[in-house]
């Protein structure tokens, strides 16, 4: 949090984490690509793409030469807790398979 005010971040860190996860995916097709990069090399690299989400989509996310989305989709389902006053996890990571 810390580095967000320091960087003037004006949106919660929460609504963020769709461009973290585009980033990692970027990053790892840049970097599968090598340098220098052509189309060729960058769509080569998104066929084979294999991205740790952190935690933030409950596993990897991973591209075929077929799906550019995601192979496996990873749900987690949440409930209001009113003893707690609190949002809660109900259901945790529950992975399917993307076709």
């Amino acid at each position: 949090m810390e580095e967000a005010k320091k960087g003037n971040v004006r949106y919660p860190a929460g609504q963020l984490t769709e461009g973290w996860i585009g980033g990692l995916v970027l990053e790892a097709v840049l970097k599968g690509a090598g340098w220098p990069a052509d189309a060729a090399k960058i769509r080569a690299a998104m066929e084979n793409v294999k991205v740790d989400s952190q935690g933030l989509r409950g596993g990897p996310i991973e591209w075929s030469k077929e799906n550019h989305f995601r192979t496996r989709q990873y749900y987690r389902v949440y409930r209001w807790d009113p003893m707690k006053s609190a949002i809660t996890v109900a259901k945790d990571w529950v992975a399917y398979d993307v076709k």
